[in-house]
């Protein structure tokens, strides 16, 4: 079981190493103007060096700035859609491989050999940019290496709430 446990584990850490930060520097300069990206170098008092997204490199003195403030991350109008326009569903069906592990798999005690795994229904439903619900159809079955039994089988339906991340 622990070794299981320490698997999901690693499994998830790298999963969710991959979001990126969804803020960004903004200066305001005196003259009105807005630039938005990564403050890559600053000399107090002096200075700041910042990086847009389409990687151009600016400087400006400390007293071209009106402000520095951290935003949330800006799309361009051309890559942003409404919320409207985004889906908010999804319904899918999904079929592989039921490999079976532990005393089950074990050729001493359980018996079984791979069979398959059925995903008959998997749909999901944002209410909000974040939150919504989920629910699954599924069954698996396996056959048995002793000529005589029937396959080792099962399937369930399940439900419950559903969270989304972007991962970029």
């Amino acid at each position: 079981m622990k070794k299981y446990l320490a698997l999901l584990l690693f499994a998830l850490i790298p999963t969710m190493s991959f979001g990126q930060s969804n803020y960004q520097d903004v200066v305001y300069l005196n003259n009105g103007s807005i630039i938005r990206g990564t403050i890559i170098e600053q000399v107090p008092n002096k200075s700041i060096k910042i990086e847009t997204a389409d990687r151009n490199v600016f400087v400006y003195q400390i007293d071209e700035i009106e402000k520095i403030i951290k935003d949330t991350f800006y799309r361009e109008k051309a890559d942003f859609k409404s919320n409207s326009d985004r889906r908010k569903g999804f319904i899918g069906l999904s079929l592989g491989a039921s490999i079976p592990v532990g005393d089950f798999g074990d050729l001493s005690n359980g018996l079984a050999k791979t069979g398959i795994h059925l995903n008959l229904i998997n749909f999901g439903y944002l209410f909000s940019e974040n939150f919504g619900i989920t629910a699954t159809w599924f069954g698996a079955a396996n056959p048995i290496y002793v000529a005589g039994l029937d396959p080792w089988a099962y399937g369930g339906i399940m439900t419950g709430p559903f969270l989304s991340f972007p991962l970029s």
